[in-house]
């Protein structure tokens, strides 16, 4: 008697473990999904601040930053639908493989209009405006990336595809700030366009990397069938 219960004890195991791990994987898509909802919101606010503090100050530099931000926005959105369960794994891939396309191609164009305009800046001689608003938005957005990069695991390609935009973007709040700051408190008004001297190259170089990424998505029920399909 008591061997056969020990038997059906252990049979039962198999399912018990099968559907901790559903409940385990469930909470780490829940998990992105907040988090992801969080940088998207976060990205569109910034955005929208930095163009129009950047318009405002006639920076190239702040408005480049805040376009980023929004084209990052794209990015973040088309992850959040690869997470969906209730759409076919063919669209969601259609939809990320069209997105890389997008985002791609805005960068690289981005990247080529903030060198031609911070060049032209300074090769006229045209200063822009002291702006507040722009100093605080990367200053803030440094803490912003550090508490992202911490909360998020990157253990599954279609994570690891979406981090690794915001990775290549760490240093353009820094370098913006710099620009900023100098302009500011010492009135180097070429340390602005100067700083977007700098970011383009780096948009250019991110712009093509991702023409030429692969669409990574994962159903939700099942990490383990991560597929990479090809543009």
């Amino acid at each position: 008697m008591g061997s056969r219960q020990e038997t059906e004890r252990i049979d039962r195991l198999p399912c018990v473990m099968a559907n901790s791990n559903s409940l385990d994987r469930g909470e780490s898509v829940e998990q992105r999904r907040r988090l992801e909802r969080f940088v998207v919101g976060y990205k569109s606010l910034e955005g929208l601040v930095s163009i129009m503090a950047g318009l405002l100050a006639r920076s190239v530099a702040l408005t480049g930053f805040g376009i980023t931000s929004l084209i990052q926005v794209i990015s973040g959105t088309a992850f959040l639908f690869g997470l969906r369960d209730d759409v076919s794994y063919l669209r969601r891939v259609q939809v990320q493989r069209c997105t890389l396309r997008i985002v791609g191609c805005c960068l690289v164009v981005l990247g080529l209009y903030v060198a031609v305009e911070s060049v032209s800046m300074l090769v006229q001689g045209r200063a822009p405006d002291k702006s507040i608003p722009g100093i605080i938005i990367p200053f803030i957005s440094l803490d912003v990336l550090r508490l992202v990069s911490e909360k998020r695991q990157v253990d599954s390609p279609d994570v690891e595809a979406d981090a690794s935009l915001e990775d290549s973007f760490a240093y353009l709040p820094a370098i913006l700030l710099a620009g900023l700051l100098l302009h500011a408190a010492f009135g180097w008004w070429w340390a602005d366009p100067g700083a977007a001297v700098i970011m383009a190259p780096i948009l250019v170089k991110v712009g093509g990397r991702t023409l030429g990424r692969k669409a990574f998505v994962a159903p939700d029920s099942d990490p383990n069938r991560v597929k990479s399909v090809a543009r």
